[in-house]
């Protein structure tokens, strides 16, 4: 045991110097200057985390008017129960198709294949990913926390409302601990039981997630207000966490749920295969370490390769010419790429139509489209590099420049333009109005980020660099012009009045819109002068 303590506790070490390397801070340095740095850190970043979390309260408390206006906790359960339940079935699955225990190839080489104690090794290897996956989970939490009291305390200002802030918040994040800990637990309990000694059990996938699909509609169906009558709360677990009753028996129920299920988890563990473990998640710590240095690209790349395997049958190639066969390839890649990881990032997208229609405040709106530009940029021109990294094969298309990046570009902007429309058609539902003037802005908005960003990074392409398989990531300068082409439409609508606040906004947007993909297809030509000197 102690042998497994030193070696998971330098892996862990090695992780914590990564993140505080960030942040140049040297834990091996014992300097005075040093500790009043770190002390400064963590005042920095707990100012700030505060900050952010009580910004992001405000948009959190119009969704709670949304979910229910009359009553803000039994919002706010509901929303809980839907981010805790989204969070386990994608975690289920994973812990169902993979290990849940990630070895790197010098633990799959070493430690699985010597005789140590399975248990040790699993309640060891427990504690980091817990923390991490709970860390969002806290985050969110604590922002619905603060949502509620930003719906109750209506008004109040200085001390006491930072104060009634916090309490809110303490309450909320106390209270899940348990709760995330209790379902991460059994996250790990099927994933230990589905590899017992020479038993793989595949067929546990499908009943363990129908159920916890069953159970979590349950759960918002009572957190809805539609369930029937059963005599009892059955929310209240969670609902103790906002403002409910019994704080201190909601706590001691949920810890002792989870210090049940470590123990399960504890006893199950005894036969855990570790050499099949190590087979599922081989490389996974290697391509961790590849995309904290920023390498996404090939990060990406062997992903497809892994999901691939060498049984995989070959592609049906059409007898298309020209720009058909570019269709076709990305019809291939998109097909290919398509996992729940994608489909996530994506969903950031629908940021926009609720940045343009719940947030009043100019300023708060532009902080969040620009985070939206950011996202949609780095989204959108992936396919485009990924072509530019075959330069060899690229350049002998017998397609035109044109063609070729109009086609790259086409499925991020019709996935952003689907999605953002997508959006407002919800929020209008919801709001039961309509707002045609920020809806007319789409169209032109996503084309104006989806070509800066492509300019960028064309503009940036040499063939010299392309040639070693490499294509270059967004810069800040592409990051600041897409920013710019979905700010200043905005902008426009917000101050114009009258008819000109419908034209004058819709034209701008399709002009930089316009403009952007202009620029970008004239940049490509330039791929293959040579630099400057």
């Amino acid at each position: 045991m102690n042998a497994i303590h030193w070696l998971r506790t330098k892996q862990e070490e090695s992780e914590l110097i990564f993140w505080l390397s960030i942040v140049s801070y040297d834990k091996d340095d014992r300097s005075f200057n040093n500790r009043a740095y770190f002390i400064y850190l963590i005042l920095f970043f707990s100012i700030w985390l505060f900050a952010m979390l009580t910004f992001l309260a405000q948009s959190g408390a119009a969704v709670l008017n949304i979910i229910n206006v009359k009553d803000p906790v039994s919002a706010a359960t509901f929303l809980e129960i839907l981010i805790l339940g989204i969070w386990n079935l994608l975690a289920l699955r994973q812990s169902l198709k993979r290990s849940p225990i990630s070895f790197s190839e010098q633990d799959a080489e070493w430690l699985c294949s010597m005789p140590v104690d399975r248990r040790a090794v699993v309640m060891r290897w427990f504690i980091l990913p817990w923390l991490k996956s709970a860390l969002l989970i806290w985050l969110s939490t604590i922002v619905i926390g603060f949502s509620v009291a930003e719906v109750a305390m209506a008004g109040s200002h200085g001390a006491s409302s930072m104060a009634g802030y916090f309490g809110y918040g303490l309450r909320a994040w106390i209270d899940v601990i348990p709760v995330q800990l209790t379902l991460f637990s059994a996250q790990w309990i099927l994933g230990v039981l589905r590899l017992q000694k020479d038993v793989e059990r595949r067929w546990l996938r499908l009943p363990v997630m129908i159920f916890s699909s069953l159970v979590l509609f349950l759960f918002l169906t009572y957190a809805a207000g539609h369930g029937p009558d059963l005599g009892f709360n059955a929310l209240a677990l969670v609902q103790a966490g906002f403002g409910g009753n019994n704080l201190f028996l909601s706590m001691i129920v949920n810890w002792s749920l989870a210090i049940f299920l470590i123990g399960m988890l504890y006893w199950v563990s005894g036969s855990f295969n570790l050499a099949r473990a190590a087979q599922e998640t081989k490389g996974i710590g290697t391509l961790e370490k590849m995309s904290q240095f920023g390498l996404t690209s090939y990060t990406d790349e062997l992903k497809v390769r892994h999901r691939l395997g060498v049984s995989h049958a070959p592609s049906r190639i059409p007898k298309l010419k020209g720009d058909g066969a570019l269709i076709w390839k990305e019809l291939i890649q998109i097909s290919r790429s398509l996992d729940f990881a994608s489909i996530f990032n994506w969903i950031a997208i629908l940021i926009l139509p609720i940045a343009m229609i719940f947030i009043p405040d100019l300023g708060s709106r532009v902080f969040s489209i620009a985070f939206w530009s950011i996202q949609l940029g780095k989204l959108s021109v992936k396919r485009l590099r990924n072509d530019l990294a075959c330069w060899q094969l690229t350049k002998q298309l017998p397609v035109s420049h044109k063609s070729l990046i109009v086609l790259d570009l086409s499925p991020g902007y019709l996935a952003a333009f689907f999605l953002c429309t997508v959006g407002f058609i919800i929020v209008a539902f919801i709001t039961k109005s309509t707002n045609m003037g920020s809806l007319l802005l789409i169209p032109g908005i996503v084309a104006g980020v989806v070509g800066m960003a492509a300019f960028d990074v064309i503009r940036r392409s040499k063939s010299s660099y392309l040639l070693n398989g490499f294509a270059p990531q967004i810069s800040a300068v592409g990051y600041v012009m897409g920013m710019l082409t979905a700010v200043i439409p905005v902008i426009l609508q917000s101050v114009l009045s009258g008819f000109l606040n419908l034209i004058l906004p819709f034209v701008t947007s399709l002009i930089l819109g316009y403009l952007s993909f202009i620029i970008a297809i004239h940049s490509y030509k330039n791929i293959d002068k040579p630099q400057e000197t």
